[in-house]
């Protein structure tokens, strides 16, 4: 009897361990409050243990380091899942927040030129956009295996983008690259869900190497589409063929790659050369494919013909029918003469066979 309750209490021990281990295995490990400075430097770090933040600020570079663990921030980096660089951090060294699991949120100062290698692989960052930064070089690897990564902006100042820097960001799906960079070797290495690339119009088959975009399904040359921050003129020129009216002219200002529309104004009188209601299209870097010109063309009225006085020449008289009804007409009134003609006998016939035998009676 004693024997079963040991057995049920150390079922109940080990049963209780593992529903600890399966409903916390997922969890952010917590750490303590924890602050500290970067020796020989002039940048501080703090880390909160309230909404796992962790602050770095003062001014100068994150040294670059063989290995995450030689970081002070070393103990609490599994922890984090906002990171905030402040304005006067100049440079991101080396593996410097390599494998924080839990980081999702970067908040990167405006004075940041520089990420170094590895510096932010295999993180859980889920958006990085560095379109307000003063970012220049992303260095190797810096993004790698982040598979939580779904949208990038490079940003609009980005000089440089090293190898394999998204490689086997698995979630990745757009990336927009505002300036004309090369792409290196493996850049999006294995990015299976990448989707859409927004590109500098600089950026060609020439400055993409072959196998930045090896093992993945997206054709860089023909499925990329223009962006940039560089400013153009849309404009469509509304002509009048027969040149009764000036021509009218429309503009607009956008981006490299944005969208726009035009609405296609009627004239009465006039008909366009096209039917659509409106003129839709997207910036482009050439002038030329950014002028759209829209022609109208006068519409005759139609009148009616005028009626003219037309000579109605007299028809020849049908001669065969004309004789054919004199024959018709002069049978009728033979027929009619011989019928009366044989009434009449009949009649008289009738009148002496009464008077024989008005005779015989007498």
């Amino acid at each position: 009897m004693r024997k079963n309750k040991i057995l049920a209490l150390i079922s109940l021990l080990l049963i209780s361990v593992l529903c600890l281990s399966s409903c916390g295995g997922n969890s952010t490990p917590k750490a303590k409050d924890a602050n500290g400075t970067i020796e020989g430097t002039n940048i501080t770090w703090k880390f909160t243990s309230s909404d796992n933040t962790l602050e770095i600020s003062g001014s100068g570079e994150i040294p670059s380091k063989k290995s995450s663990e030689e970081f002070p921030w070393a103990d609490v980096l599994q922890s984090v899942i906002t990171l905030e660089i402040e304005d006067g951090i100049e440079k991101i060294g080396d593996k410097a927040f390599y494998g924080a699991t839990n980081l999702k949120n970067l908040d990167l100062g405006k004075d940041v030129s520089a990420i170094g290698e590895l510096a932010f692989a295999y993180t859980a960052l889920e958006e990085l956009d560095l379109e307000d930064n003063s970012l220049k070089t992303i260095g190797k690897a810096a993004f790698e295996g982040c598979t939580k990564l779904v949208t990038v902006n490079t940003g609009d100042v980005l000089e440089s983008l090293g190898e394999r820097a998204f490689a086997f960001c698995s979630s990745l799906s757009s990336v927009k690259i505002p300036t004309a960079i090369k792409l290196e070797a493996e850049t999006f290495y294995n990015c299976k869900a990448l989707a859409e690339v927004f590109r500098n119009p600089a950026l060609d088959g020439y400055t993409v190497d072959e196998s930045a975009f090896k093992g993945t399904d997206f054709d860089f040359v023909n499925a990329s589409k223009e962006y940039s921050k560089e400013k153009v003129k849309v404009t469509v020129n509304f002509v009048f063929e027969d040149g009764s009216k000036e021509t009218e002219t429309k503009t607009k200002e956008c981006t490299i790659g944005e969208s726009y529309t035009f609405a296609v104004p009627t004239y009465e009188g006039y008909k366009a050369d096209i039917t659509d209601a409106n003129i839709t299209g997207v910036a482009k870097s050439s002038v030329e494919e950014n002028v759209k010109t829209v022609t109208y063309k006068k519409v005759e009225v139609e009148t009616a013909p005028e009626t003219a006085d037309v000579l109605v020449e007299p028809e020849e008289p049908n001669y065969v029918s004309l004789v054919i009804m004199i024959v018709v007409v002069a049978g009728v009134i033979v027929g009619a003469f011989f019928l009366m003609k044989s009434n009449k006998k009949e009649e008289q016939k009738a009148k002496n066979q009464n008077k024989a035998k008005n005779r015989k009676q007498k």
